[in-house]
């Protein structure tokens, strides 16, 4: 699952880079595919669910993003609970590679414009693919 999982993120990566929108025809079935996998899962998993739920509601990230991330670490919870620990090293390292590339990009950057989110799930399932 997981090599089909990692598949699936690049593709969804690449529509998301040229639509600037993650279909709920791909995240929904995703969750619920999560949802039979990880239930009954462990605290850590819910209370990281629930962060990234709060950072779609904060306006941190965008919900397609957000339905994406929460999908991803329901579907991986058999990994255990490292899985939240990579999930946030991969969200940190490609928020500060996102802001370095908005600092010395020529455009004026502009507060509250989400770029596309995506490829940080590509970052994610490349630490994990790694560690395996």
């Amino acid at each position: 699952m997981f090599f089909f999982l990692f598949a699936l993120v690049i593709l969804i990566s690449l529509y998301d880079l040229k639509y600037r929108k993650i279909p709920n025809w791909v995240t929904l079935p995703l969750m619920l595919l999560g949802l039979y996998v990880s239930l009954p899962s462990t605290p850590i998993i819910w209370i990281a669910s629930a962060f990234i739920f709060s950072a779609w509601k904060s306006g941190f990230m965008g919900g397609g993003d957000a339905k994406l991330w929460i999908g991803l670490l329901w579907c991986l919870s058999s990994f255990g609970d490292g899985v939240v620990i990579w999930m946030f090293v991969a969200l940190m390292l490609t928020g500060v590679a996102q802001i370095v590339v908005r600092a010395l990009s020529q455009k004026r950057v502009t507060i509250g414009f989400k770029t596309p989110g995506a490829w940080r799930t590509v970052v994610f399932m490349g630490l994990l693919a790694y560690l395996r």
